[in-house]
């Protein structure tokens, strides 16, 4: 029996440790977001089957294990003389299930080890926001011999002991007349952890204490539903709205006698019901906005409760606008032209969004309106009211990069599972560019020498050029000089192509004085039909020269490749040519200067 007891006892403490070591592990990754860990410990001892025949306490452990938030973690202990189901913290609804078709009432009362095993089972995960042990009873602890009682009865206080220090409440559930043999020594567990005794029929059904614990102690966020309940009828519905943005919907009907004739009728999204004898428990992942509606029978005078459980999957969502401004400067620094020194700000603007495609704003539906909200920037507190949707915080940000933003909400009743924090970058705008006052009157004297200077210099390069050949406007006295030499006359072009021979028109011989093109030819018997040769003026100069002038409107005259001006002479010298375009663009011709052979001035 010794040797029996050793082994059980190692056996218990190497799972402890495998257990703890494995949470370790599973914790390894970090998830911001551990609901409770809740250990279910069940006395299937053969004294349940006098006050449990029809099972009911299955029914509402059942009940309770199924109606939790998915973040909840359940474990299972069923003990009687030995253990006889063991489910870790975490297992899912196939394992529980699995475990708990394989009980029976039989046996002794064992609970020191069914105790010891329900506490191992939990995690050191600091994270997890609470443990509790709900035990399930009839009554004392009881084993064959005296011997192996008092064992059970040693490590069960030795266990209520270690819940404590772990601070795992333990809150039991006394079934059926429990209570008629006075304080019993297996509820001394509830003290020692400072949990709760629930006596059967005292404290309600066994149903409506699992729920008691589950809202009173435990403090399960979730909405008490009150729909439409004629208790003498036996008949009833809910309805309710569901608002966009759920992640996950729970909701729970149980009732004190069978629930039948359940109708459900849910706006979509994935569902899935588990049914017992005297509840249901409706669940949808991601459910669209709409109207849920349960209708169901039940016995006369059958009291009914329901209860749903909200879950969002959210995060904040924060938006930046930043500005600069300038600080005040004194009347000397404007003065002695010191650049001013700016300040930046933000406004942060933060919403709370579901984590899916459409990122709806949870704190935009009507109910968060005006509520005050805690949150931090930066690792400073803050707390506002919402308004239109949204928070808004204003703070500097000169030595400020990024901001990471936190909210926190208090899960009444609602549960939000949070993505946080967020960091957004900073985009400060640049400063404007100091653009300093100068004092412009040195400089607006320079610049006055200087165009003056330059005014005299071109002053003068224009009477430079004036004198240059060709560019004096200065007029010849005709008397002056004498012509001399000879023009070769040549149409270059015709309108139609005409052909007109080259002509010699003997300047020498003339009389000093002035001659225009017209005279030259009609002189030489050339009649192009042109106006404007009238206009183009010729003068004899000094050195055999012949002035030329243009002072028609549609001719243009060159002097070699050069353009002659309207209004300035230019001198033209032996061998020099002269190419004259007439106005219809059509006519052309070319004058070139000559001079005359002595032979050739004998016959004037």
């Amino acid at each position: 029996m010794k040797h029996h007891k050793r082994m059980l006892a190692l056996g218990i403490t190497l799972f402890l440790i495998l257990n703890t070591a494995w949470t370790a592990l599973a914790d390894s990754d970090g998830d911001p977001h551990k609901g409770n860990e809740i250990v279910f410990l069940l006395d299937t001892s053969v004294s349940m089957n006098h006050y449990d025949k029809d099972h009911m306490v299955m029914d509402a452990l059942r009940q309770t294990m199924y109606g939790l938030p998915p973040r909840d973690q359940i474990g299972l202990v069923a003990y009687n003389t030995e253990l006889q189901a063991v489910a870790p913290i975490g297992a899912g609804r196939e394992e529980l299930e699995a475990q708990l078709e394989g009980i029976s009432y039989t046996g002794y009362t064992n609970a020191g080890d069914g105790l010891y095993q329900a506490v191992a089972l939990f995690s050191t995960d600091p994270e997890v926001s609470g443990r509790y042990i709900v035990m399930l009873t009839d009554g004392e602890i009881d084993m064959p011999d005296e011997e192996r009682r008092e064992e059970s009865r040693r490590r069960y206080e030795e266990a209520a002991g270690l819940a404590k220090e772990k601070g795992i409440p333990i809150y039991i559930v006394a079934i059926g007349e429990a209570s008629a043999g006075g304080r019993l020594h297996i509820f001394d567990g509830a003290e020692i952890t400072d949990g709760a005794i629930y006596w059967e029929g005292q404290s309600g059904s066994v149903s409506q204490i699992m729920n008691r614990i589950v809202k009173e102690r435990m403090r399960i966020p979730h909405q008490v539903l009150t729909g439409i309940h004629d208790k003498a009828a036996g008949r009833g519905e809910i309805r309710q709205e569901i608002l966009p943005g759920l992640s996950h919907l729970k909701l729970v009907l149980t009732g004190s006698k069978e629930l039948k004739e359940v109708s459900v009728r849910t706006p979509g999204g994935r569902e899935e019901r588990i049914t017992g004898e005297r509840f249901l428990i409706l669940e949808l992942d991601s459910p669209p906005p709409g109207e849920l509606f349960i209708s169901y029978e039940t016995e006369e005078a059958a009291d009914v409760e329901a209860y749903r459980i909200s879950q969002y999957v959210a995060a904040p969502k924060v938006t930046v606008s930043c500005w600069s401004e300038e600080l005040p400067r004194s009347e000397e620094e404007v003065k002695k032209n010191i650049p001013p020194v700016y300040k930046h700000y933000a406004e942060a603007a933060i919403q709370l969004v579901t984590v899916t495609e459409e990122q709806e704003n949870l704190w935009g539906q009507d109910r968060f309106e005006g509520r005050e909200m805690h949150y931090t920037i930066n690792g400073i507190p803050y707390s506002g009211q919402i308004q239109q949707g949204q928070l808004r915080q204003t703070l500097p940000v000169d030595s400020v990069d990024e901001l990471e933003v936190t909210v926190e909400l208090e899960e009444t009743e609602e549960i939000y599972e949070l993505q946080q924090p967020v960091r957004i970058q900073i985009e400060k705008p640049s400063d404007p560019v100091f653009v300093p006052v100068i004092d412009y009157r040195p400089f607006l004297g320079i610049l006055c020498g200087l165009f003056l200077s330059l005014f005299v210099l071109l002053l003068i390069w224009f009477r430079k050029k004036s004198r240059m050949p060709g560019r004096t406007e200065q007029k010849i006295n005709p008397k002056a000089e004498p012509f001399s030499g000879k023009l070769m006359l040549y149409a270059v072009r015709t309108p139609g192509g005409r052909d007109i021979p080259p002509q010699t028109y003997r300047l020498f011989g003339h009389s000093s004085g002035s001659l225009t093109l017209k005279q030259i030819l009609e002189d030489c018997g050339i009649n192009l039909g042109q106006a404007g040769g009238e206009h183009i003026l010729f003068y004899p100069g000094s050195d055999h020269a012949l002035m030329i002038v243009d002072q028609s409107e549609g001719c243009t005259v060159m002097r070699g490749m050069e353009i002659v001006k309207k209004g300035l002479e230019y001198p033209v010298y032996y061998h020099g040519k002269l190419t004259i375009s007439f106005a219809d663009g059509e006519t052309e011709m070319e004058i070139h200067y000559e001079s005359l052979k002595p032979s050739e001035k004998q016959g004037l």
